[in-house]
């Protein structure tokens, strides 16, 4: 059996790719800019005719797009725990239950920390494993560095020591921009958000908005990307704070996520004239 796994090249999602290239032999995977994704029938370029299994991760296809390929498949949205990916690993036929259970029981720590980063969790507990991962290994794509991170090539208290030497640096800054960089406003529907820029730290920053702006529906992260060769973008990321707020509905064709946390781009034009 072929084993296709389709992910974005972004964060957790490369995480997700790695623990599945771990517990699954014969795997091939796809980590694609989020801009690939979005484009209609991509999967085309990806897949073999020997692909019988294929795991999406994210909510970058549509469910006419998926059942066209008559592969088995299955589809893990944004915000799925990890250990779902494991339950599901294991129900396969012809799976090492016993061998998937030691290696998961290995790395019970990482998978528990990566659970509650992707489920909202512990976001100030989690950072320095997300920082430390960012800044391990720099020359390598990330979800060939977390793929080291499972198979033992690089150990997690390696990567928590760096990442906690980096958030303590920076935990200052990330709380003075919530306070003097921020603002509040009002979407045209009445839900209000209270929103500031970050490069880093985006999960600890939305915290932080939260606690300066305590009534706000929803917290949003925003940062300029200047390109040469194509359109200046803003990312921003969304998070509600209102049950009844739905920011992957708010962000629309912009990004992606779930209910709780979104993400995406938009394009816009910078010109500063003197």
């Amino acid at each position: 059996m072929s084993t296709l796994i389709v992910t974005s090249d972004i964060g957790i999602e490369c995480a997700f790719s790695a623990l599945g290239r771990f517990l699954l032999p014969d795997v091939v995977w796809a980590n694609l800019p989020v801009k690939t994704l979005r484009t209609p029938n991509h999967l085309e370029n990806v897949m073999s005719c020997k692909t019988t299994l294929l795991i999406l991760f994210g909510d970058y296809w549509s469910p006419e797009e998926v059942a066209s390929h008559g592969a088995k498949h299955f589809n893990f949205a944004s915000g799925t725990p990890f250990t779902d990916l494991i339950n599901y690993v294991v129900s396969l036929p012809n799976s090492n239950v016993a061998l998937i259970q030691f290696a998961v029981g290995r790395h019970k720590t990482l998978i528990t920390m990566l659970d509650d980063r992707v489920c909202g969790r512990k976001t100030f507990e989690t950072q320095p494993l997300i920082t430390g991962m960012f800044n391990i290994l720099t020359d390598l794509p990330t979800e060939t560095r977390y793929y080291k991170l499972f198979m033992g090539e690089i150990e997690l208290s390696e990567v928590i020591k760096l990442g906690e030497a980096v958030v303590e640096s920076q935990m200052q800054v990330v709380k003075e921009r919530a306070i003097k960089n921020s603002r509040v406003g009002t979407f045209k529907d009445g839900t209000t958000y209270a929103i500031t820029d970050s490069p880093e730290f985006i999960n600890m920053t939305h915290d932080e908005l939260k606690k300066v702006y305590q009534t706000v529906d929803v917290t949003i992260t925003a940062t300029l990307k200047f390109a040469p060769d194509a359109d200046d973008t803003v990312a921003h990321s969304l998070r509600s704070w209102n049950s009844a707020v739905d920011v992957k509905t708010i962000i629309g064709s912009y990004g992606g996520g779930s209910a709780t946390a979104a993400g995406g781009r938009r394009a816009v034009n910078v010109q500063i004239d003197y």
